[in-house]
């Protein structure tokens, strides 16, 4: 069974590889989906797909459903109803055996992913709901870590509280903290947990406390862990352009940093990716320019770019690197690069893009749209 990527490396770890060269097997109808909540990305679970999706069916309603299908074929399995007081579902996870959904507002449910029962469901308490906000929770090992923040006692802080939770969805423990700002991203690896804002701050698993904190130099937009170091993205703010850096997990100091270059375009790195040795960054280019840029992990020097029309995350399984692309020459399409060169490998047409490629079991899996407000497809590829 896949785990999910707490790292957020964005890389196939877990997975075989796909076999080169690569094949569209099958597309599969989606059920309607509304266009502004068109939920989390496919997750698979042995050798089925989970999806989940929502139909506004009113100014007050909306019908959310579990779906399934074959990984091999794209057949529909079964499929069970959610509750329609919960979601839309910002983020779906596979790890410890089971589905969690997420609702991005502290409300976290566990479902068993072999025939879509509810195992349990907690909200994320002890600050007002009203008043507060809840960032996006980590699976870790047998837990799962949520927190929620709101407005401190001095006005300017956020109060924090991390609540661990077991795999049955029970409190294990709370930690509360004060940051800077709200969190915007999180991660996890080398036994600590990760929470990036307009400062970068480390939890201990082992010691359950917080154990260092750095400020950055704008705000937090992407965060990834790699085997020895944390690489944050900073995105952007006002005439600053945007940064990244490579941090030591230990004690969150500087093992490198650079900033765009304002003779160019100032860049602003949106997403991230890492493999063993190669730092892939997605950086936008003004209003409409978008590149992936892959840096060596270890110093930040600049391998290759490539330019893109979208913002994208790109996916790493073995050295060939997965982006879902929509290009106005050559249209929406999946494209397959050399990581150490930079060099496209492969591409292949798509109806439109929806979501950035999910690899598992040697297939590349994404969710494509006939048009802007057309069906939505399962496209698996193998």
């Amino acid at each position: 069974m896949a785990n999910h990527d707490i790292g957020n490396t964005n890389r196939a770890i877990d997975a075989a590889a796909p076999d080169r060269p690569l094949t569209e097997r099958w597309r599969q109808p989606l059920p309607e989906r509304d266009a502004s909540h068109a939920g989390p990305g496919p997750v698979v679970a042995g050798n089925r797909i989970l999806v989940v999706w929502t139909r506004e069916d009113g100014s007050d309603s909306s019908t959310r459903m579990l779906v399934t299908y074959d990984l091999f074929t794209g057949e529909p399995g079964w499929q069970v109803a959610l509750s329609p007081d919960q979601g839309p579902f910002d983020s779906a996870y596979l790890t410890g055996g089971r589905l969690l959904l997420d609702d991005g507002n502290g409300s976290l449910s566990g479902f068993d992913p072999t025939d879509g029962t509810k195992q349990w469901n907690t909200t994320l308490s002890g600050l007002d709901k009203s008043k507060s906000e809840a960032g996006r929770p980590i699976p870790s090992d047998d837990r799962l870590y949520g927190i929620r923040y709101g407005d401190g006692t001095d006005g300017s802080s956020k109060d924090a509280i991390l609540t661990a939770l077991g795999k049955e969805g029970h409190v294990c423990s709370k930690t509360t903290a004060t940051f800077d700002d709200f969190v915007s991203v999180t991660a996890a690896g080398h036994d600590r947990l990760y929470f990036g804002g307009s400062e970068l701050h480390s939890y201990d698993l082992q010691a359950d406390e917080f154990i260092w904190q750095r400020s950055g130099p704008t705000r937090a937009e992407s965060l990834v862990v790699g085997s020895d170091r944390i690489f944050v993205g900073w995105t952007r703010s006002g005439d600053q352009s945007g940064a990244i850096g490579a941090y030591d997990p230990t004690d969150g100091s500087v093992l490198w940093e650079r900033t765009g270059d304002e003779t160019t375009r100032p860049y602003w790195p949106q997403t991230m990716s890492v493999g063993d040795e190669t730092l892939l960054v997605g950086e936008q280019l003004g209003p409409d320019g978008f590149q992936i840029v892959a840096r060596v992990a270890a110093t930040g020097e600049q391998l290759w770019s490539v330019e893109t029309s979208r913002t994208a995350t790109p996916v790493i399984a073995d050295d060939v690197v997965y982006v879902a692309q929509d290009d106005s020459e050559i249209g929406p399409s999946l494209g397959l690069y050399d990581l150490e060169s930079g060099q496209e490998i492969a591409r292949h047409s798509l109806p439109a893009i929806a979501s950035d490629p999910v690899i598992a079991s040697g297939h590349v899996l994404l969710i494509a749209r006939d048009s802007e407000y057309g069906d939505f497809q399962l496209v698996g590829f193998r």
